[in-house]
């Protein structure tokens, strides 16, 4: 990906005394940065927008320049140079997005991290029926050993409750059985 590129030149009293131009190769630099969706998902893009309004990304296993299209361009430039937090935002077709952007002062470039929000998200879904799940598994394993230690409980004291009641009914020779722990 070859970018032309140039800056006047300034004589010593700040006139201007002509151009340099040159041909950048960006693909070396670009790639490793277009190409690396760690953190942002299958469905997340790495974008650079070039000052002209030129999308830089990741296509197909190359460098791609396209021109932005006018919806992403408002979206861009509705959003902060630089974002602290992903911005929420709305796409013809493709649905909601969280947008990330990060500014290039020097070449008035913006790097920008989109992802669906969708995709974002439902790690969290999931997480939510595993966290029910194990609510509901926790409770039943509560629910089980609470009926058991009541009932370990309760036995000696039915066992001395009924001997009570046969000695009060004059049965003197019933004994409270010797209790199992």
């Amino acid at each position: 990906t070859d970018i032309l590129t140039g800056c006047p030149l300034a004589g010593p009293d700040s006139e201007r005394r002509g151009f340099i131009t040159g041909i950048l190769n960006l693909s070396p630099i670009i790639k490793p940065i277009l190409s690396d969706l760690t953190g942002i998902g299958p469905s997340g893009r790495v974008l650079l927008i070039t000052g002209s309004g030129r999308v830089i990304e990741w296509e197909k296993g190359k460098v791609r320049i396209k021109p932005a299209n006018a919806h992403l361009l408002s979206i861009i430039h509705a959003l902060p140079v630089n974002t602290k937090t992903p911005e929420l935002a709305s796409i013809p077709n493709t649905g909601r997005i969280l947008v990330s952007s990060i500014g290039i002062p020097t070449l008035k470039w913006r790097l920008l991290l989109i992802t669906s929000y969708a995709d974002t998200f439902k790690w969290l879904a999931i997480l939510q029926e595993r966290a029910i799940l194990t609510g509901i598994i926790t409770f039943l394993l509560a629910l089980i050993i609470a009926v058991r230690m009541a009932t370990k409980i309760s036995r000696p004291l039915k066992t001395l409750a009924k001997t009570a009641n046969s000695i009060a009914s004059g049965s003197t020779a019933d004994r409270v059985p010797p209790l199992k722990g």
